[in-house]
């Protein structure tokens, strides 16, 4: 077994179906803005009210809340990652608050922070543990 087969994907597979893609988007926005105004605990069912959706289309992109949570995070730093690789784009060679050279999006993990940017955007999404049901 390879180091890639062993390890757990960073981001949840998104549907390739347009209609399922769509609702998928539309519940993490939803999502976001519902955990934003009333925290982790909002109810589910107000997260599927927010985009427009049913609760069973929730629950067959999302089988639990921990799954749509994760989710909305990783959503949440795949921008940061597009928005470090445009500033790097417009800033080479410049440093970091932490001292490193911002010179590409594929940062590496360090030990304040293990997760790197190329992590996120490479990572398979088929394999994942909130990967939506088919």
């Amino acid at each position: 077994m390879t180091a890639s087969e062993t390890q757990t994907p960073l981001t949840p597979r998104r549907p390739t179906r347009a209609d399922a893609l769509r609702n998928y988007e539309r519940l993490v926005g939803a999502a976001r803005e519902a955990f934003a105004e009333g925290g982790a605990g909002t109810s589910l069912e107000e997260v599927a009210r927010r985009a427009e959706v049913g609760i069973g289309t929730l629950y067959r992109h999302f089988p639990s809340r921990q799954a749509l949570l994760e989710a909305v995070y990783l959503d949440e730093l795949e921008a940061i990652c597009k928005a470090a690789a445009q500033y790097a784009e417009l800033h080479p060679g410049r440093r970091s608050p932490h001292g490193c050279t911002i010179s590409s999006p594929t940062c590496a993990p360090s030990a304040r922070s293990p997760i790197s940017c190329s992590s996120i955007s490479t990572a398979t999404r088929a394999s994942s543990p909130v990967a939506a049901a088919p």
